[in-house]
């Protein structure tokens, strides 16, 4: 999905748009009637006319760009949680884990970007809570505790995500149940 929106941007922005405005520079394109013998006015017309039809092209480009680019950037791929030694020697002490996780226990979140490369960001159970809001996508956040200690981040790391969509599937677990108990846990300090 995201290829095609890049592709689509990429042919309206790139060939349409320019090739709009070239003609409106250059001369009235040929679906235009006459309007007169001065050239000037002809100029004139065709910019009037074209100039709509340009916005239209780039806008048809960078819509899809921007509608997808906000649509997918909460959506989490991937959950990776970080289990201590003891709990990986057998399933019943893995459950028990998950089931009462101590706060530091670490999670990477995976999310990919709009040209489809991953982007992890690591942080603490406590750090998670749920989050509910009219017309978004995200039904986890991180605590306002963790937003203010990213803000001193260095500005070469890009804006970090603080909303998260975690959103029921079949993926590929060691374990069943893990994520349901974490998410469990989550919601229970939350309250």
């Amino acid at each position: 999905m995201k290829v095609t929106t890049i592709m689509i941007f990429g042919f309206f922005s790139l060939l349409i748009a320019p090739s709009h405005l070239l003609h409106s520079i250059e001369e009235s394109p040929i679906w235009f009637a006459p309007t007169g013998s001065s050239s000037h006015q002809n100029l004139h017309i065709s910019k009037h006319f074209c100039l709509p039809i340009l916005s239209k092209a780039v806008f048809f480009g960078v819509a899809p760009m921007v509608f997808f680019t906000t649509l997918s950037k909460p959506y989490v791929t991937y959950i990776h949680l970080r289990v201590p030694p003891f709990a990986r020697n057998s399933s019943e002490l893995l459950s028990r884990f998950s089931k009462n996780p101590p706060k530091d226990t670490k999670i990477e979140l995976t999310t990919l970007n709009v040209i489809g490369m991953q982007r992890v960001t690591r942080v603490l159970v406590s750090d998670l809570v749920p989050f509910k809001r009219r017309f978004s996508l995200a039904n986890y956040a991180l605590s306002a505790e963790r937003v203010a200690r990213m803000k001193n981040l260095s500005w070469w790391k890009g804006t970090p995500l603080t909303k998260y969509a975690v959103l029921g599937g079949a993926g590929k677990v060691r374990e069943a149940g893990l994520w349901e108990n974490i998410s469990k846990v989550i919601q229970r300090r939350a309250n």
